[in-house]
Formats: structure tokens, sequence, C-alpha cells
């Protein structure tokens, strides 16, 4: 924002009083920015809108320099000063950059009965205290209703491994069945060698939907339950296989 002012100040300069020649010589642009001026600045100021408003504000302060007697140094030197001034009501926005998500495949495991999708969200938590890491974290997991993408934040920055390597550059990217590195890196930031991880979930973020795939909404050792396979990088890494609910398996825990 702040070039494109500066650039319109020093067009509009030369025009006006910095290099008078030139202004005979383009008397059409010259005519065609005052009617422009007159029509949206002068007779109806009201409809001067966003850089509508600074291109008045601009030539309402040039004119002013030049209607003056200043030497044409003065005039270079009053005009940086509005240059400033400009700056200050249109300042150039501060732009906040947007923190990467960070996830990891828990070093414990657990049966089945996870305590539904709120119990597996508990055991996450846990998880990140044991650790020390910090902030409020989800597993990735569906039950027969309630979908991993529909509970989770949909971060539109990066998601992360707890060692910095970067599996996403967005929640699109990381639902798009292809992640830049495998989820397999604790909350301890150690390697974890169990690849098979409870989910019911597509590389999407959508339920599963398959029978006896969510170990009865994840309060059961009876049934069957959908995995992931945290050594892949393709679909698998969500969506692998079933086993049976009495088997002991990890979590992948996002951070929202």
């Amino acid at each position: 924002m702040k070039m494109k002012i500066k650039i319109l100040f020093v067009v509009l300069a030369i025009f006006l009083f910095l290099a008078p020649e030139i202004l005979a010589a383009s008397s059409s642009f010259f005519s065609n920015a005052q009617n422009w001026y007159n029509s949206n600045c002068v007779r109806r100021p009201e409809r001067a809108r966003g850089q509508q408003a600074v291109l008045c504000y601009a030539f309402d302060k040039l004119n002013e320099l030049h209607q003056t007697n200043d030497t044409q140094d003065q005039k270079i030197t009053e005009l940086e000063q509005r240059i400033e001034d400009l700056e200050v009501l249109h300042p150039t926005p501060t732009l906040t950059p947007i923190s990467a998500k960070r996830v990891f495949i828990t070093s414990t495991i657990y049966n089945g009965n996870l305590g539904g999708l709120a119990g597996a969200d508990v055991k996450c938590q846990e998880r990140v205290t044991a650790a020390g890491l910090g902030g409020s974290w989800k597993a990735w997991l569906s039950d027969d209703s309630i979908s991993a993408g529909s509970r989770l934040t949909h971060n539109s920055g990066s998601y992360e491994l707890i060692n910095g390597s970067k599996i996403a550059d967005s929640w699109e990217d990381l639902t798009d069945f292809s992640l830049d590195a495998p989820i397999n890196i604790s909350e301890l930031n150690t390697t974890v060698n169990n690849p098979w991880v409870w989910t019911n979930t597509f590389g999407d973020g959508t339920i599963r939907q398959i029978n006896n795939s969510s170990c009865i909404n994840w309060s059961s050792t009876s049934s069957g339950g959908s995995t992931g396979d945290s050594s892949r990088t393709d679909g698998g890494w969500s969506d692998f296989g079933a086993i049976v609910c009495s088997s002991s398996r990890p979590l992948y825990c996002f951070e929202q």
C-alpha cells in the first residue's frame, strides 16, 4: 500500500508542478484527470471510498502545493511530508502469520473401548499434558455418525509433526489423500513402530461407514474397528484396514 501511494504521489507531482513541460504536452491526460477529480472529489465527495478516497486526497494535497509560491525544492520537501501524512491515514495493514498445527501419534496404546470420541480426545490431551506440549487437542477419529472432519479445526496454515516436519500445507492439503510425511512421531518426539492406528476415517476426514468399523462408537472391545497405517503417506495413513476391538492401538492427535 505504501509503495502504491508513493508512486501515485510521484506521478501526480510530475504532472501537476514538477515538470510543466510534460504537463503541456499531455493536456489530454491532464484534462481527463481533472474531469475525474471534479466529478468524484469536488461535485460528489460522498462518493469517494477506499482507493478512490486516497486519490481525492492526493489531488487535494498536490493541488495545495501547486498553488504555493515555494521553490521546487521546498515543494519536494512538502510533498514528502504529505506522503508521510497519507501513510498515517492509510497505514499498511500488519498481517498476522497463520501458525502451524501440531500432530502426533500417541506413544501409548488403547483397546477399542476408548470412552467414545470424547474419551479419545481426553486420551490425546493426557498425552499432551505428559509431554508438556500445551494447547487443545483432539483425536483424528470418527464414530458411526460424527466424522473427524466435522470435529477438528480446519487450519489454513500447515500441519507439522512434533519434530517440525511438515505433513501438509493446510486442511485441504491434509485431506487430499496424500501427506508430505508419515505421522509416526509421538508426543515425546520418538518414532512409533506400531503402525495401525484407530481412525474409522477416510483420508478426506469423512466416516468410513462400514459395518463394525467403530468398535460400537468406540465403547466396546467385542466388535471391529477401522485403522490407518502410520507408516504410509497415501490415503492409507487414515484408512488401511480393520481389526478386532480387543487389540490395542495408538491414536492420531491433532492440535486445535
